[in-house]
């Protein structure tokens, strides 16, 4: 693995401040959402901690479909792509609905900006 990957990760609804929380069947949990970070460069740098790894739940399955947000609070515009990752490709929403809101962001996190998130209770259904 090379140190500059990209990983999906899969955020669990239950936000552990110490490693002695974590059990192995928090992993059968419905996901959060998904977000993509250097896991490598973050635990070299000691910004996040591994705990092991695990098999995923057979009825997990990973996306490969996302959503990214582009806007100029200059000129006042807001523009929602799709983002499918198999065809490589980008496609302009026009109207948002629910199982657009369920997209996971397509943009790279830092362990910072995950750690924002999940202390204001950040979710897709309202990142609008």
């Amino acid at each position: 693995m090379s140190e500059s990957q990209i990983d999906i990760v899969r955020v669990l609804p239950n936000f552990l401040t110490r490693l002695d929380e974590f059990s192995p069947t928090l992993l059968e949990s419905k996901e959060r959402y998904y977000i993509k970070m250097h896991v490598i460069l973050a635990c070299d740098r000691g910004l996040i901690e591994s705990i092991g790894k695990f098999d995923l739940p057979k009825n997990v399955k990973i996306p490969y479909k996302f959503r990214s947000l582009d806007f100029n609070p200059y000129k006042g515009w807001r523009k929602w792509y799709m983002i499918n990752e198999r065809l490589n490709s980008r496609k302009l929403v026009t109207k948002i609905d629910d199982q657009f809101l369920t997209l996971s962001s397509f943009g790279i996190w830092n362990p910072a900006l995950l750690k924002e998130r999940l202390e204001e209770g950040w979710s897709l259904e309202n990142w609008v």
